[in-house]
């Protein structure tokens, strides 16, 4: 039996399936666990990285990419965050407030819709904490400041992002902002860490912990499409170029955070 769960929060929410033509199976077992959480859902189109050479995709940033990560992405990749960004694009645009995006490997629990549902009538009680998305599948036991007990998990301000994309609940204002820096910038990096890097800066990321939605163990599809190249940049310069401006706005918005609160 569906959990039963107040109907009003989940009226402002879209769910999204992000998943390829071709894997057809995958969808059909997530959107049964989907039904027996009583959550309604649809199909997002995935970007097929196997059907066209992505690299010369008008957003893709390959000189950015080598010079963060030592190495440019592979169409798998590309295709991935061009599937997350699609939808984030047409949900920036629509009539909802909230967009779950899924990917068709989410291990989706039956209590989903409840638990969403707090997330939302929480974030709408306390309005004066930003919220530009919370990772669902994924946690991070560091940097990190409690914000609420919801349902048996704690809802944490997530100054340094956890990666993994497979369930992601975002806000109007938390897609548009990451959508424009999308379009100002392209494609640098691969998603989740493009992701932690933005909301490092905007101190708008959450997670819940335990995982709400971890990933099914099934082949990745991304990795199906070609092999990631070896990074040609020396640990130290990674963490120069990379993780050194991350950290420093993780530091940055942890201390005004503090200052607020005192």
């Amino acid at each position: 039996m569906p959990q039963q769960q107040d109907e009003a929060p989940l009226a402002q929410l879209a769910t999204w399936v992000i998943n390829l033509e071709t894997d057809a199976e995958r969808l059909r077992v997530t959107g049964s666990l989907l039904q027996d959480a009583d959550l309604p859902w649809s199909r997002f189109p995935a970007v097929d990285g196997r059907a066209t050479n992505l690299k010369t995709h008008h957003l893709n940033n390959s000189k950015r990419q080598s010079h963060l990560f030592g190495r440019e992405l592979n169409s798998g990749e590309i295709g991935c965050f061009l599937s997350h960004l699609h939808a984030l694009e047409k949900f920036a645009t629509g009539s909802e407030e909230y967009l779950l995006i899924l990917e068709d490997d989410a291990d989706v629990p039956k209590s989903l819709a409840r638990d969403v549902s707090e997330i939302i009538k929480w974030h709408e009680a306390n309005p004066k904490h930003r919220l530009d998305c919370v990772n669902l599948c994924n946690a991070y036991r560091k940097r990190n400041t409690p914000l609420a007990a919801l349902s048996g998990r704690q809802l944490l301000r997530s100054w340094y992002f956890p990666v993994l994309t497979t369930a992601c609940l975002w806000t109007k204002e938390g897609a548009r902002a990451f959508v424009n820096q999308v379009h100002h910038g392209g494609i640098d990096g691969p998603l989740d860490d493009r992701m932690r890097a933005w909301f490092a800066k905007t101190g708008g990321g959450m997670h819940l912990d335990p995982v709400l939605v971890p990933p099914r163990q099934v082949a990745s599809s991304i990795d199906a499409m070609g092999s990631r190249s070896t990074s040609t940049l020396p640990r130290s310069k990674q963490i120069l170029r990379r993780k050194l401006p991350v950290y420093g706005w993780v530091f940055l918005n942890k201390l005004k955070s503090l200052f607020r609160a005192s």
